[in-house]
């Protein structure tokens, strides 16, 4: 997954998106809800990176460009869900079963290799085009 994650350009969310992100981050500064200025300087620059997508966001628009090839029995979109959901359950102690992941894995490296054979061959821009 994390060969998949270093092939993902983010993009900035929608201009009003990034309009409230910029309120909400001036008013953690603001707060006195958390007396550390330093953790609450801390805090605007976390609401901050909500200016980009997530890298699952990212992913998701390189991973749609497979379709409608499959992997696993599941359309390339469908099999990077999965992917993902087990990454997170590894990564973040919610531990799924080694079966899952095996049926996972068997196929991940094919997917991996598709995915950096269409980059290099038809590069995409942060915006998809």
């Amino acid at each position: 997954m994390s060969a998949i994650e270093t092939l993902v350009t983010t993009a900035k969310v929608s201009a009003s998106e990034q309009e409230l992100i910029a309120l909400l981050a001036q008013h953690v500064e603001k707060s006195d809800v958390v007396r550390d200025p330093e953790r609450r300087g801390a805090l605007a620059n976390r609401v901050r990176g909500l200016q980009n997508e997530s890298i699952r966001a990212g992913a998701m628009r390189l991973v749609r460009r497979l379709e409608p090839r499959e992997y696993g029995g599941m359309r390339a979109t469908k099999f990077f869900d999965r992917a993902y959901e087990l990454r997170s359950g590894l990564s973040h102690g919610d531990a799924p079963s080694w079966h899952d992941v095996g049926n996972v894995v068997s196929e991940l490296g094919r997917f991996t290799s598709d995915l950096i054979d269409l980059e290099f061959t038809s590069p995409t821009s942060a915006d998809g085009t």
